[in-house]
């Protein structure tokens, strides 16, 4: 359940990093929210910072409660997993 609210500033670079990875379709979606979520999860699973929480690419993005992106283009806010 994804019920708590993290919010992240970042600079141009790793923004237009996250719209590649958006555009080259590693998962179905085109929210930065979903994007940032699966990043994150993937990261912290392989440092061993997650243990057995369900899989992200499991989670489809229409079951996220934060598909609208807010205007601020350099702010991509994501929900704790």
């Amino acid at each position: 359940m994804m019920d708590k609210r993290l919010t992240v500033r970042v600079d141009s670079e790793l923004a237009a990093a996250v719209d590649r990875f958006i555009a080259d379709d590693v998962i179905p979606t085109t929210s930065k929210q979903d994007a940032v979520r699966h990043i994150m999860h993937d990261w912290l699973s392989a440092k061993g910072y997650l243990g057995d929480a369900q899989r992200i690419d499991e989670i489809h993005p229409s079951q996220s409660p934060n598909t609208q992106e807010e205007p601020c283009p350099q702010t991509v806010p994501i929900a704790d997993l």
